[in-house]
This record gives C-alpha cells, sequence and structure tokens, in this order.
C-alpha cells in the first residue's frame, strides 16, 4: 500500500528500481536510433534538393514598360559593376589555371567557365544596346554618325 503512494509522487520502489533503469535504456537507445535517422534522412534530403531550377526560362519581362526599365537597371549594371568583373575573373581564371599542367579534361572545364562569362557578356551587351536604342527614340530624333561614335567609344 505505502509502495502505491510513493508512486503517485514519482518514487520508485527499490523492487521496480532495475524495472525502470532498464526501460529508461531501452528509451534512450530508441531515441538515439531516432536521431541517427533524422540526421540520414535529413542528410538524404539535402543531397537531393538542387541549387539551381534547370526548368526556369527567361526571367525578362516582356511588358513594354516594365522592359524598359528592366533594361535600364541592367546597363548601367553592366557597364559599370558586373562587365569589368566578368572580365578579372576570366583573367584570374586564365592566369590559375596557366600555372599547372594542363590536360585534357582541364582544358575543357576552362572553356565551359570562360565560355559562360562570355556568355553573360554578351547578355549585358545586349541589354546595353537596346537601353541605347530606347534613349535614341525616346528623343524622338534619329542618331547621327557622330552620336553612334562618340556612343560606341563611352561603351569601350
Amino acid at each position: 500500500m505505502l509502495d502505491k503512494i510513493f508512486e503517485r509522487f514519482g518514487y520508485v520502489p527499490v523492487s521496480k528500481l532495475e524495472d525502470t533503469i532498464e526501460a529508461v535504456k531501452r528509451m534512450a537507445n530508441e531515441r538515439n536510433v531516432l536521431k541517427a535517422e533524422i540526421v540520414t534522412l535529413r542528410t538524404r534530403e539535402e543531397k537531393q534538393k538542387s541549387i539551381i531550377d534547370t526548368n526556369i526560362g527567361d526571367t525578362t519581362p516582356v511588358d513594354s514598360e516594365e522592359r524598359k526599365m528592366y533594361v535600364a537597371s541592367v546597363a548601367g549594371f553592366f557597364k559599370n559593376i558586373m562587365g569589368p568583373k566578368l572580365e578579372e575573373m576570366i583573367s584570374v581564371a586564365h592566369n590559375v589555371l596557366e600555372e599547372r599542367d594542363s590536360d585534357r579534361d582541364f582544358d575543357l572545364i576552362l572553356k565551359g567557365v570562360i565560355y559562360s562569362y562570355r556568355d553573360l557578356i554578351r547578355w549585358g551587351e545586349s541589354m546595353l544596346n537596346e537601353q541605347l536604342s530606347y534613349t535614341a527614340n525616346n528623343a524622338g530624333e534619329e542618331i547621327t554618325e557622330d552620336e553612334v561614335q562618340t556612343l560606341k567609344d563611352k561603351l569601350n
């Protein structure tokens, strides 16, 4: 009778102490197994996540006014920041790779990196040219050859 009263207050009678210790050990082992399974599942899930969605289409707006704002932003950013940075990155890639013995796979990787940078440069230049065409069209005038040459000089 006294054991039942003590049990209600959370005390474990000596007669049940070994059973309680075994139960606590089983629960601890089960908890550790579950933790390991969680870590394994999280790791597997992270490996399956793609860093880049390969099904993304072109994000360039097609609406006329929205596109003009987009092109203006890209043109300024490309001319002042991205273009020079990409050229520097190409230069660094060339210099780093020249220091090593060049095998076929290494050359292919280098070409892929450089072609990607060049593709970004071409995209930026096309945005810059489109922005210049908007500027000319908004003025309502034809651009003279001198103005075209001045613009080309500014681009270079």
